[in-house]
């Protein structure tokens, strides 16, 4: 992993004092996603009333430790509290908002890119979210 990637992902799992479990991401671009922008997302209040159906407490979500496992195949939430699913970042409800891309991409793609990764566009974002959406909880 980029090193100041690292930094910032040891950072958050050294300061949490209340820990629900391991988020394990395939690939760097997700963990840059979820430090950067998905975690404050999660505990913004508007995002939570949003997704009320499936988040039973933001704070179950941006208080899980994040690995980086580059041969694991999907988002895995292990040894949680999590009851249910993370929320569609990809399907807003049209009364309220379009999708997180269309609100923040610009600057999701920012977030990665400053890891090296400067061909990854808001298409790339796209495909990241849905392993993000597809993650299992076990």
């Amino acid at each position: 992993m980029n090193s100041d990637l690292n930094e910032l992902a040891e950072k958050h799992n050294s300061r949490r004092s209340r820990w629900q479990g391991r988020i394990v991401m395939p690939n760097e671009r997700l963990v840059a996603l979820w430090l950067h922008e998905i975690i404050g997302q999660l505990s913004d209040g508007a995002w939570e009333n949003h997704w009320h159906d499936h988040v039973d407490s933001w704070e179950d979500y941006t208080n899980l430790r994040i690995s980086l496992n580059p041969n694991a195949e999907s988002v895995v939430i292990k040894q949680s509290t999590i009851d249910g699913e993370l929320p569609d970042f990809l399907a807003r409800d049209i009364a309220h908002d379009n999708d997180l891309v269309d609100i923040i991409g610009e600057r999701m793609v920012d977030a990665v890119k400053q890891y090296g990764h400067e061909e990854y566009d808001e298409e790339d974002v796209r495909r990241d979210l849905l392993m993000l959406n597809d993650a299992t909880i076990e």
